[in-house]
């Protein structure tokens, strides 16, 4: 892999992360580099200079001349160069005279044998690299928004790129992602139970197809799955559990990172629950019983200076604090919040996203 522009090129040819430090990929053709910044892969059929003229291919380098200048800041061109060996070569399936075939597949079996052909496969790699600036001053709002950037004018660039040298050329890129803007909403409905007392995970599936803005795309089909967390019920006054899913699985086993998108029920407030329970019953039961207790400890105490009658009431005292008490545990008790398999529930997408198509999708096969 070499600098597009570095002569001669092989003598600073070597391997692919020699020279770019891939993260991660974030699509089937972009990947993260280490160092921060993102980049995307093209294919190149490139053409014959042989079997063109000096005029075309004047014209043909200037409009590559041009397409490059248009690249924006921070932005990086590789070439990667592939040779493979073997190459088929093209004849017909069979030719209707057979002394013709016989000579065909001879010849063919001769060049196999002895030509030693190879081809050779050529790809450019664009990334666009951040500044030098260390990216951990940033605040984790500011570096999600120069992160954003980077992945925009990356798409920007290679969409650029491809028009203008796909006809002259044949650059190809096939790695492009689609937007799915802030203020989206999947819905799905919840595959497993919960229990608003602890924290745990939830899992939601999708029911809907969701598809590109122009709506050619397919993007995340039904039966995606989406995973997040509950927190804990931990307040008195709690009518719902709080949600936040981090990770979409499509039936493919390709996977999206999702910025912890807060989960809303089906009219569109935030939250999740089937069944509150404040167990208010419960409160006026025992209120009931404890007043009762202190009101028969009362019985009879028309004479003050009956020993009796001051005994009933330091019993009514010390039942009325105690009473006190146990109401205030009562009324000081967690709702029980619980959300049934099955139940409908929606996703608020919280900022943009970039995703390949599913069509595009590339996962390796032992998953």
């Amino acid at each position: 892999m070499t600098h597009a522009n570095n002569a001669p090129w092989f003598t600073k040819a070597g391997a692919a992360t020699s020279i770019l430090p891939i993260s991660h990929f974030v699509g089937p053709r972009t990947f993260a580099l280490k160092g921060g910044g993102y980049g995307c892969l093209f294919s190149l059929e490139g053409i014959d200079p042989e079997s063109r003229t000096d005029e075309d291919l004047d014209v043909r380098v200037r409009g590559v001349e041009g397409a490059l200048r248009g690249l924006p800041q921070g932005a990086c061109l590789y070439q990667y160069v592939r040779v493979i060996s073997g190459f088929d070569l093209p004849r017909h399936e069979k030719y209707p005279s057979p002394v013709m075939e016989s000579f065909a597949s001879d010849r063919v079996k001769f060049l196999n044998q002895t030509a030693r052909f190879r081809r050779i496969d050529l790809h450019w790699c664009l990334t666009i690299e951040p500044d030098t600036g260390n990216p951990l001053g940033r605040k984790p709002k500011e570096q999600r928004i120069a992160t954003d950037r980077q992945l925009f004018d990356l798409e920007k660039a290679a969409t650029i790129l491809e028009s203008h040298m796909s006809d002259s050329i044949g650059l190809t890129y096939d790695g492009k992602l689609y937007r799915i803007f802030e203020g989206s909403v999947f819905e799905g409905v919840v595959t497993n139970h919960i229990d608003g007392g602890l924290s745990g995970p939830i899992l939601i599936m999708l029911t809907t197809d969701y598809y590109s803005h122009d709506h050619q795309q397919l993007l995340l089909p039904q039966g995606t799955r989406l995973i997040g967390s509950v927190q804990a019920v931990n307040s008195s006054q709690a009518r719902k559990m709080v949600v936040a899913f981090h990770r979409a699985i499509c039936p493919d086993g390709f996977s999206v990172d999702l910025d912890k998108f807060a989960g809303l029920d089906p009219l569109g407030t935030t939250g999740l629950a089937t069944k509150v329970d404040n167990r208010y019953f419960q409160t006026f039961a025992v209120a009931a019983a404890i007043g009762g207790l202190g009101g028969l400890a009362q019985i009879g105490n028309n004479n003050i200076l009956d020993p009796s009658a001051q005994i009933r009431n330091g019993v009514t005292s010390q039942t009325s604090e105690e009473g006190e008490q146990i109401l205030n545990h009562f009324l000081n008790r967690l709702p029980i919040i619980t959300l049934k398999e099955g139940s409908r529930a929606r996703v608020y997408i919280g900022r943009d996203i970039l995703i390949p198509s599913y069509a595009e999708h590339r996962v390796e096969p032992a998953m």
